[in-house]
């Protein structure tokens, strides 16, 4: 019922907004040199040279880059010397370059191949979530966590969807990130995200404006501001008015037609 930072919309009403993304790329990959794989183009060359030759282009982060990466590791993958590692990094290397659709079923059944590899259920997880598959995003996330819980990475992406979910153990997840340093965990994300929890448990709505607020002392955010707004209004709907007031001056005024005219007709329903 309210709406996310990153690009779920839960009012139906209002437009998706795309503040900022939680996400932070690490890589997580160990490369381990494999033997020689003979065949053509690439793979005439050491397989550890391949994929050395591979994370050079990522690292350019350029689409055509990363296009490049794909096609060199490509001859790596699928066959039975070819580790893991290697699998996680090409898999790694579409969800970067937005193409999850083309490694789905490879990375469904790299997970179900490494059932101790805590990265192919993470990268597992990253895909669903691209699909819009985020009960199964959850579960995959939370394998992973099962495997590694000290990887932060993995921590930000179990909170997240067990937030959207409403799953119970979110808000432990939440409360373990919120003692990670500033620098590595954003706090209006997560005081956002844990907020959109918080509204959606019985009587939590006075509880989730608390942490817009501590997310609105970090940064005046418009999308704090709405989400504000819109709990308020289940309490004190002259407080609400002055929230939606808030955000409409914060939106661009040639932009956000449709938000515009939510909040104009808002602010004709709630008491002055």
């Amino acid at each position: 019922m309210i709406e996310d930072l990153t690009t779920r919309t839960r009012v139906a009403s209002v437009p998706r907004e795309s503040i900022r993304c939680i996400r932070r790329l690490s890589v997580l990959v160990c490369i381990v040199v494999v033997s020689a794989i003979g065949s053509t183009g690439c793979a005439k060359m050491p397989a550890d040279e391949v994929v050395a030759q591979a994370r050079e282009l990522a690292a350019r982060r350029d689409a055509a880059s990363l296009g490049e990466a794909i096609l060199t590791l490509k001859p790596l993958i699928g066959r039975k010397q070819t580790p893991a590692s290697v699998t996680n990094l090409y898999i790694a290397l579409h969800v970067t370059a937005q193409r999850e659709d083309e490694v789905l079923d490879l990375a469904e059944k790299h997970a179900q191949a490494s059932p101790s590899d805590y990265m192919a259920f993470y990268l597992l997880g990253k895909i669903y979530a691209a699909h819009r598959r985020d009960e199964d995003a959850l579960a995959a996330f939370k394998t992973a966590r099962t495997l590694n819980a000290d990887s932060l990475p993995v921590l930000l992406a179990t909170a997240k969807y067990a937030g959207r979910e409403n799953d119970p153990e979110a808000g432990e997840y939440f409360r373990q990130l919120e003692a990670y340093d500033a620098s590595l965990v954003d706090r209006v994300q997560l005081y956002n995200e844990w907020g959109l929890w918080l509204a959606q448990q019985e009587n939590g709505g006075l509880k989730a404006i608390q942490y817009f607020a501590k997310g609105w002392d970090v940064e005046k955010n418009m999308v704090l501001a709405l989400n504000t707004a819109i709990v308020y209004e289940r309490y004190y709907p002259k407080t609400a008015r002055r929230w939606y007031l808030t955000y409409k001056q914060m939106l661009p005024a040639d932009d956000y037609i449709d938000r515009h005219k939510m909040v104009q007709h808002k602010l004709r329903l709630l008491p002055e």
